[in-house]
């Protein structure tokens, strides 16, 4: 998109070409996905950052932590792990939207354990950072797609939603991606 074009009002520059691809449907779903993803993690390094993945997975852990410690009482306090989140999250030094975004992620994963949808610790802060990748993409791409009422090539919204339901985030390829993600975030 050299020429800056704006496909969609309300997306970021990053998600334009996506947007625009899954629009015209140019490309296949595997080229779609690609370049959503190449978008998402321009976006989470140009706005969020590696301190937001770092402090994504020290929550991780510390909800690990708690989770394996309490697994041995039969009990968990889950409001203590809630306002440790909350705690840990108003020290960061990341502005509202970031600690906002942060907080979803983790408190989802929270709510998956809480309800035993989810019983796995052994890599719980990976979870966390996969979840923060997935609220990033929710929130800055997916859910403000509906929030023009003519899209590119004038296609219909109903098309728009179900061309995005194939997925960015299936679990194979995501683990790949927030892998060498990791890696990056580690090394700076």
């Amino acid at each position: 998109m050299p020429d800056g074009d704006k496909y969609h009002s309300k997306l970021s520059w990053y998600y334009q070409e996506p947007y625009r691809d899954i629009c015209e449907r140019k490309l296949d779903y595997s080229e779609i996905i690609w370049s959503l993803k190449n978008a998402l993690l321009r976006d989470i390094k140009k706005n969020y950052g590696a301190l937001s993945v770092k402090y994504a997975k020290r929550i991780g852990e510390i909800l690990q932590r708690n989770i394996e410690n309490s697994g041995k009482n039969s009990s968990i306090n889950w409001n203590f792990l809630s306002t440790e989140i909350d705690r840990h999250l108003q020290q960061a030094s990341f502005n509202h939207y970031v600690k906002e975004i942060l907080c979803r992620a983790s408190k989802r994963i929270l709510h998956e354990f809480r309800y035993k949808q989810r019983v796995e610790t052994n890599n719980l802060p990976e979870i966390i950072v996969g979840s923060l990748f997935q609220e990033i993409y929710k929130s800055n791409f997916e859910e403000r797609i509906p929030l023009t009422t003519n899209h590119h090539a004038d296609i219909d919204n109903a098309a728009v939603e179900s061309r995005i339901a194939v997925g960015l985030l299936n679990k194979k390829n995501n683990q790949q991606t927030l892998d060498k993600f990791l890696v990056k975030a580690e090394q700076s």
